[in-house]
């Protein structure tokens, strides 16, 4: 996930942001997921003794996550990284022609 990232995350912060929020964005990321994941992983397989399935559910869940993340981030297509603001205050009009979508909508469904 390392090569995305790196591409991915300088683009989604303004020019007056960016340096914080890639390193905030990767260093919390980092411990929540990346450090945390090999101490679940192996108290899951301590307590459930020794049962995988649990453990393949944990791993689900996250890359279900990472998934769902990804249709959250906002496009950044034909996006001016000059900009001193983040990309999910970038309209429509000024995305430029063929692309659907520069910001985030979040609908609750009931």
């Amino acid at each position: 996930m390392l090569g995305p990232q790196c591409a991915m995350l300088p683009e989604l912060f303004g020019n007056r942001h960016r340096y914080l929020g890639v390193a905030m964005a990767r260093e919390i990321s980092a411990v929540l997921a990346g450090g945390l994941a090999g101490v679940l992983g192996a108290y899951i397989i301590a307590v459930s003794d020794a049962n995988w399935l649990l453990l393949a559910i944990y791993m689900a869940t996250l890359a279900l996550i990472t998934t769902a993340s990804t249709f959250l981030v906002p496009e950044t297509l034909r996006r001016d990284l000059t900009r001193t603001d983040d990309a999910i205050k970038v309209s429509r009009e000024e995305a430029g022609e063929g692309v659907d979508a520069t910001t985030v909508t979040v609908r609750t469904i009931r």
